[in-house]
């Protein structure tokens, strides 16, 4: 095994569906999992539920943060267990620009699936439909070895979401 505990992280504001996310995620996904991990919450407006999620020494909520750089070069694994809302999510975006292996339910994915390479797929990014497929992505996560930081997919990444990427995609279609 090549951890001993994976470091699962998620970040996101005090929005409903985040919550209710997480909500889900501890109710359903986390009596599935079979490994030992440390999960950390972040966001702005997050620490009010620090009462409710931090159940155990194994969770740590943190509210609004000056920068996320650390909490991101500390994780393993970044999860999005977002059902609804709409859009492209920006923490998605966000975690594979530092090159975290990500497992999210389709929301999470929206708009990205489609352009994400195979080779990413199913080693890297993880979209998942329930609890099953969910806890199972963490559980296979924990067994990998992989590197915390995947440059791989942070150059694709980078390549396909940065800023620069999108001002040049945005120049063609409008001039």
């Amino acid at each position: 095994n090549p951890f001993e505990k994976l470091h699962i992280l998620f970040v996101g504001v005090d929005y409903a569906p985040n919550v209710n996310g997480l909500r889900w995620f501890f109710d359903k996904v986390i009596p599935l999992l079979d490994c030992e991990f440390y999960l950390t919450i972040v966001g702005k407006g997050m620490d009010k539920y620090r009462v409710e999620f931090e159940n155990s020494r194994n969770i740590k909520v943190f509210g609004m943060v000056d920068s996320l750089d650390t909490f991101y070069s500390n994780a393993d694994v970044v999860i999005a267990p977002i059902s609804d809302g709409g859009g492209m999510k920006v923490k998605t975006a966000e975690s594979l620009v530092f090159g975290k292996k990500f497992v999210g339910l389709s929301e999470s994915l929206e708009g990205y699936w489609e352009s994400i390479p195979e080779s990413l797929k199913r080693e890297n990014i993880f979209l998942c439909n329930n609890e099953k497929e969910f806890a199972s992505a963490i559980n296979q996560l924990f067994r990998m070895e992989f590197l915390n930081n995947n440059e791989m997919l942070s150059n694709w990444a980078k390549k396909e979401y940065s800023i620069e990427t999108n001002s040049e995609k945005y120049k063609k279609v409008v001039f």
